[in-house]
This record gives structure tokens, sequence and C-alpha cells, in this order.
């Protein structure tokens, strides 16, 4: 018979050679913090400019400074080591704009998991957007690609 599996909270070892590296135990949660005024019928840009709370604007949310809720710091103090977050922005790849979000959390011991939205890419590919100003959907994947590892 097969052995017993290890009792919940052991830690399993992970290959050194993976990339990113993760935490021998991963406790991890999907974050978008969405604000509750929010719906389909408001679609950007008439409430909120970008469903991507991760860059500069938005560290009211995720951080504490200037008496921001600090999302982030809650996440920590709950054992939370992993996030995987929605709407990645590839403009503010491009500018830094994550910086200061991957600084909080790499800080706090969260790794962070970047999508990549097949929703942006299906739009520049398909309709030629007006927000995408032309790049092809393989230069929004890169940009977003070097701006993770730059902070892994």
């Amino acid at each position: 018979p097969a052995p017993p599996p290890p009792p919940i909270g052991t830690a399993i070892p992970i290959s050194t050679h993976a990339r990113p590296t993760l935490p021998s135990v991963v406790l991890g949660m999907n974050y978008a913090p969405d604000p509750s005024d929010y719906t389909d019928d408001q679609l950007w840009p008439e409430i909120y400019y970008d469903s991507d709370y991760f860059n500069d604007d938005y560290q009211q949310l995720w951080g504490r400074a200037n008496g921001g809720r600090g999302d982030l710091a809650t996440m920590a103090a709950m054992g939370v080591n992993f996030v995987r977050l929605y709407d990645w922005n590839s403009a503010q790849s491009n500018i830094g704009g994550h910086k200061s979000f991957f600084d909080a959390s790499l800080g706090l011991g969260i790794k962070v998991a970047v999508p990549i939205s097949n929703y942006v890419i299906n739009t520049c590919i398909r309709d030629a957007a007006w927000w995408c100003a032309g790049p092809l959907a393989l230069d929004i994947i890169k940009s977003i690609v070097a701006e993770a590892y730059e902070h892994e």
C-alpha cells in the first residue's frame, strides 16, 4: 500500500530548480479588491480608469501609507504568503507602475502570481482597440513578464 499523506501543515519540499521559488508551505488566496460600488454597467473609464488595482494609484487599498486600509498587511497577518491577482495592466508594466505593490508584498513575505489577461491580448489582436495603442500581443506579454521577474 501507498504511504499515508503527510499531516496537514507539514512542509513539502519544493525543487530548488523551480522558478519562481515558493515557500515550503503555500497559504494563498485570490485577491481582487474591486470597490463595492463597481458593476459591469460602470465600466472604466467612467468611474475607475482601470481594473488593475495593483499599481501606484491604488496604494490606499493594499498599502498602509497615508491611512490606507493595508490589505497586504492583513493578509500577511493571517499567514498568507502567496496571492493570485487579476487584471494586470501592461501599460503600467511599461512604466514600472507596480513597483510599490511588489515592494510591499515581497516585504511582507508574500509571493505574487501576475496574470496575463487573455481579454487584453484578444482585444488587441481582434479589435486593435484604441487603448492598446498599437503594441503587438507579444510585446504586452513581454512587458508583463519582464516586470514580474524584475521583482521576483
